[in-house]
């Protein structure tokens, strides 16, 4: 069983939105700059592109070049970074596997082509575990670590409620390696904190909802018919 107390007693040494284990140190600027790259790299890479429409339309424009200034507008990086100064200094002079920085430009791009979304997609959902029962006020850090024992994490999602935005115990997380998450599928059972945890792959997952939302509409739809049934005409 994953130790869970352990994920909560490392949980500020993790990079939130990247899934690297990176310290969050309190001094010098080399830890945020660390940040402040993998946040950008993260905006570029295939998991987050697949999913984002707005990236995607950038691509297409320019080269695929995209200027800082339009990166700074997303909440996360503009938290991490506040201006076009930090964000270049972190930049800079970085050799990444993911993105080119154009310095003079002020500007980034991908380094290799956008994946085919169809396949891309089919071996992402190969990589994907969804898990549920995790206790609500967890947050990204201690679940992104105990998600780490399995293996490399690429990315991680909370899900939550559409309004108030609260967090319902249940995560997407994708691996860099598809036997990992074949590890937590299998591990059973995947307890957290006595509570026994749901896994489920993504094929199970997307088939539950499916299922769910066509009982939805079949009752909806009952329940319009006998309204109908039960309309009195006007006189």
């Amino acid at each position: 069983m994953v130790d869970v107390q352990a994920a909560e007693a490392d949980a500020e040494n993790v990079e939130e939105t990247s899934a690297k284990k990176i310290k969050l140190a309190p001094a010098g600027d080399s830890e945020l700059d660390e940040k402040i790259a993998k946040q950008v790299e993260y905006y570029f890479s295939d998991v987050n592109v697949i999913k984002d429409k707005f990236m995607r339309e950038k691509f297409g424009e320019d080269d695929g070049w995209v200027k800082l200034s339009v990166l700074l507008t997303f909440a996360r990086l503009k938290d991490l970074a506040k201006d076009e100064t930090r964000t270049n200094e972190a930049l800079k002079g970085r050799n990444s596997d993911v993105i080119e920085y154009d310095e003079k430009e002020k500007r980034v791009r991908r380094k290799n082509p956008l994946p085919d979304p169809e396949q891309y997609q089919k071996q992402l959902d190969e990589r994907t575990v969804h898990i549920s029962g995790f206790p609500t006020d967890y947050t990204f850090e201690t679940l992104l670590r105990f998600c780490g024992q399995f293996g490399e994490v690429e990315s991680l999602s909370m899900r939550r409620l559409f309004k108030s935005r609260f967090f319902k115990g249940c995560i997407h997380v994708v691996y860099k390696q598809k036997s990992d998450a074949l590890k937590v599928i299998e591990t059973d059972p995947l307890k957290c904190k006595d509570r026994e945890l749901r896994t489920e792959t993504m094929e199970a997952y997307h088939k539950r909802k499916t299922e769910m939302a066509e009982k939805r509409k079949a009752k909806s739809a009952k329940s319009t018919t006998k309204a109908a049934k039960e309309e009195v005409p006007a006189s």
